[in-house]
């Protein structure tokens, strides 16, 4: 659903737009609850779990087309989409589940305060997407070790993969804060860009434990980074890399294309 409600807000599809989010957001029918509390769920073990917050991370496409779309003008059923997000963020910043999540101290935590800063954006909830800012300074910076890597990821079977993954994170929540706050000028952030940079152009070079075959296919966290830092060796190496064909990644190809 967040996938296709971006497709079809970069197309000017408005009308299936605001069709697929009446339904996934606003009919009591079938619309979903604004939680996550049974993702991951165990049968027989849990009813849901922290990591399984994780998984929300696709409602971001949603937001960005949201964006779009109030960028062209009133939309049916804005206030009601809003007001979902709003109880989501809540749930996410107020629940055990969340609280997990953002204690969590790897890359759940990033995707945690990305998504917190992302939905207070699109909601106008500033008080809390200046907690998701303080978070990212007081908490998560702890994560980046003084030669940039992230112990806890690369301790992992796919180190390498899980290390761009963090970068993902990390860069779509630089680009949400922007209007607040300017996380790239955070040294130790640069620093985990620096450590992964030689290995993204030649992934085969990676020294640590990746029992898959490493890709940096994902790698526009390079091409944001490019315009956060002003460093034109993340934009060149991100504009010769194949690239992932996603509708956000196609949102911020056509971003750092245009600042080229």
């Amino acid at each position: 659903m967040a996938h296709a409600v971006l497709w079809n807000a970069l197309l000017g599809e408005r009308q299936e737009a605001e069709s697929l989010m009446a339904a996934w957001f606003l009919d009591s029918a079938t619309r979903m609850n604004p939680h996550f509390e049974h993702a991951q769920a165990i049968p027989n073990k849990n009813m849901g779990r922290g990591t399984g917050l994780i998984e929300a991370r696709s409602l971001l496409h949603a937001a960005q087309g949201i964006a779009i779309l109030d960028q062209s003008g009133p939309w049916q059923g804005r206030a009601d989409v809003m007001a979902w997000f709003g109880k989501f963020t809540d749930w996410m910043t107020g629940s055990k589940i969340g609280r997990e999540e953002r204690d969590s101290g790897n890359n759940h935590a990033t995707w945690w305060t990305a998504q917190v800063a992302a939905y207070s954006l699109l909601t106008g909830d500033i008080a809390t997407q200046q907690f998701a800012i303080k978070h990212f300074h007081d908490v998560l910076l702890r994560q980046i070790a003084a030669d940039g890597s992230c112990p806890k990821e690369m301790a992992r079977t796919k180190s390498f993969s899980y290390g761009v993954f963090n970068l993902e994170a990390f860069s779509i929540l630089a680009r949400a804060a922007a209007s607040n706050a300017d996380l790239w000028t955070e040294p130790k952030l640069r620093k985990a860009f620096e450590f992964l940079y030689p290995y993204v152009s030649d992934p085969g070079a990676w020294k640590g434990q990746q029992i898959t075959k490493a890709s940096s296919d994902r790698c526009y966290p390079y091409g944001l980074a490019g315009l956060g830092f002003k460093d034109t060796r993340f934009s060149a190496l991100y504009l010769k890399m194949d690239k992932s064909a996603g509708p956000l990644e196609a949102v911020f190809h056509l971003l750092i294309l245009g600042a080229e």
